[in-house]
């Protein structure tokens, strides 16, 4: 049997090799998927606080009694002290890029047609030097 009819009928045997492969990129997928930006959260939580801390900004302008809007003030003004303070503390956003389901089985399909490439005999003295 010639050298490249073995690498053949080795690539057409059982895809073990890719199920490792397979496994590593659903459990990638899955974290990915469950990892939440606490830092993006903050950030939409300061802008809800700020656009609130506007709309009391505009009450008293429109004439509406300082003392009724005084406490929810402070309170914002609080918050929002907070927050920043928790998102300078916060490392930087960070996106993870999920992995196709079948990157394991095409990367594994094009390292059989690379050998098979390299075991054939116009490319056997590549072959021997690699």
């Amino acid at each position: 049997m010639s050298a490249a009819r073995r690498a053949k009928a080795v690539m057409r045997g059982p895809r073990t090799a890719c199920t490792p492969g397979a496994e590593y990129v659903a459990e990638r997928n899955r974290l990915v998927a469950s990892h939440v930006d606490d830092r993006a959260a903050k950030e939409r939580k300061l802008t809800k606080v700020i656009k609130e801390q506007d709309v009391l900004v505009n009450a008293l302008l429109s004439g509406l009694p300082p003392e009724r809007i005084r406490a929810k003030m402070e309170q914002l003004e609080v918050r929002q002290k907070q927050l920043e303070t928790e998102l300078a503390a916060a490392p930087a956003s960070t996106t993870t890029t999920r992995l196709h389901p079948r990157i394991a089985e095409t990367y594994h399909d094009r390292i059989q047609a690379l050998i098979v490439g390299l075991i054939g005999p116009s490319q056997r003295a590549t072959a021997k030097l690699a």
